[in-house]
């Protein structure tokens, strides 16, 4: 299915309990190897925390996803594998979203990947790659041209950013988002833990620097606040869930700076201690396995291994 990690088998085995972990790259694992993510340091911890069923991480995150993406890939995807529990690890990608001043709810401008999904559905209606895709395969050479927009891109937004006032209606949109995707797990009873990206930000970089980095607005003060602004949204949802007797919990780690490998991603070691930090936090949730419910509709078409 395209996933970082062991395969799992569809439909879910009988006494198996199933953790989701649903986020950006940092979730994903970015610039380490498959035994250094977040989801393979907690397939080593919870059994030893945990005795009891057989337990399994699925790590359904992917670089550069907003909240937007993680709604979609948990009803396309993560209801597949009938999961026990699913954690949110987000709000990086969003504060880029508050780069567009006139952003809509569920705006297609924020999908990160759109333009390589529309050139790869034109590949598979012709049946082939165009001559310029083949030629950007055959040699780097030919790439030059597109790193160099590319670069000019990334400095333009920049530039831009640098004069515009990030927009707060990015931060309603989080919210919205955060609610779909615990209204998708309600009717399931399947418990969500929100966890709040960590960040080194203030730590590694001075107020007023800048950034081409997609998930940054103006300069690295502006882009820590509009991180806090949305954990201070996902914690309040979580509280007022939970208020209702939902099963809900939300986490802010915070790691010292020596763990990440920029201000969002962290080395193996911080992937070891955010994967020991949730695993703690997941606790209340670790029943044995319910019966196995009705599987989505996309299940009973999917049978094996994926």
């Amino acid at each position: 299915m395209g996933y970082r990690g062991p395969l799992v088998a569809v439909p879910k085995p009988p006494g198996t309990f199933r953790v989701l972990l649903l986020g950006g790259s940092t979730t994903h694992g970015w610039q380490v190897n498959d035994d250094e993510t977040i989801d393979a340091s907690l397939r080593a911890v919870v059994p030893r925390l945990y005795p009891g069923p057989r337990y399994e991480v699925v790590n359904l995150a992917f670089d550069g996803y907003d909240s937007n993406e993680l709604v979609e890939r948990l009803r396309h995807d993560g209801l597949l594998l009938a999961p026990d529990l699913v954690v949110v690890n987000a709000g990086v990608n969003d504060v880029s979203n508050a780069r567009i001043p006139d952003l809509r709810d569920r705006d297609p401008r924020t999908l990160l990947y759109a333009g390589i999904l529309a050139e790869l559905r034109e590949i598979e209606r012709r049946g082939h790659p165009t001559l310029w895709t083949r030629l950007k395969h055959w040699s780097f050479a030919l790439r030059l041209p597109g790193i160099i927009r590319s670069n000019l891109k990334a400095r333009q937004a920049t530039a831009t950013a640098a004069v515009r006032r990030p927009n707060p209606r990015a931060a309603d949109f989080f919210e919205r988002n955060l609610r779909r995707l615990a209204d998708q797990l309600e009717a399931r009873d399947v418990p969500i833990v929100f966890s709040t990206e960590p960040s080194a930000l203030t730590a590694s970089y001075e107020l007023h620097d800048r950034s081409s980095r997609s998930y940054w607005v103006v300069d690295a003060a502006t882009t820590q606040q509009y991180r806090d602004t949305l954990a201070r949204r996902m914690e309040r949802l979580a509280d007022e869930l939970a208020g209702q007797g939902r099963p809900v919990r939300y986490l802010h780690a915070n790691l010292p700076p020596d763990l990440f490998l920029d201000d969002c991603h962290l080395t193996p070691q911080g992937n070891r201690r955010m994967a020991a930090t949730l695993a703690v936090a997941i606790r209340p949730f670790m029943s044995p396995p319910r019966p196995q419910a009705a599987q989505h509709p996309a299940a009973r078409s999917a049978p094996g291994r994926r």
